[in-house]
């Protein structure tokens, strides 16, 4: 995610400043999974508070896409 367009305007300036340096990437530690994870799911409530796309409900703890335009869509699993 870090140096896309819609990374730098959906996320806070210092979102990405206590990841390793480029060259330090291809070690892959677990907790950089973690991490990873941590900051996937924070996007994804990001987008769900949005309720255009997605929600998540905190009963279930599962996000789930929401009827856009018309189109139905079941699920995500």
């Amino acid at each position: 995610m870090r140096g896309q367009i819609w990374a730098q305007l959906g996320l806070p300036s210092d979102f990405f400043d206590d990841l390793p340096l480029e060259d330090e990437r291809t070690i892959e530690r677990s907790s950089h999974s973690v991490r990873r994870v941590e900051r996937c799911l924070w996007y994804g409530h990001r987008l769900a508070s949005l309720n255009r796309w997605i929600s998540f409900s905190n009963d279930d703890k599962q996000f789930t896409l929401t009827f856009r335009e018309g189109r139905g869509v079941k699920q995500a699993q």
